[in-house]
């Protein structure tokens, strides 16, 4: 618990940081801050299995997203086009990770039959 929250003042403290030295990387920084502290948050707070569940794809999802957006920096800026293209492609390849953990966390039903 205690290196949950210091991962979560690490990531706010180099989002902080980052806004005054490289503001583009501010933004990444904040969405893996913001998926540790509602994971951190899941793990002290839910009881229900299911908000549990919910919590775990947003982690993910939110995890995903700054990864991919600090990855994608190194192909330039969000003013670019390669950016976006990196960017994409990130989340084209961990998209479905995280559709799979909210279809098997949240034990969703498809339209043509049971999971």
């Amino acid at each position: 618990m205690k290196s949950r929250t210091a991962t979560v003042l690490m990531f706010a403290g180099l989002a902080i940081w980052e806004t005054i030295r490289f503001r583009w990387a501010a933004i990444g920084f904040g969405l893996i801050a913001s998926s540790q502290l509602i994971f951190l948050l899941a793990i002290w707070r839910v009881r229900d299995l299911q908000r549990f569940g919910a919590a775990l794809v947003a982690y993910l999802g939110l995890g995903l997203l700054g990864f991919g957006y600090l990855l994608s920096l190194f192909a330039g800026t969000p003013r670019t086009g390669a950016f976006w293209a990196a960017l994409g492609a990130v989340l084209l390849i961990g998209g479905p990770t995280v559709l799979l953990a909210r279809r098997w966390l949240l034990g969703e039903v498809s339209a043509g039959g049971s999971t």
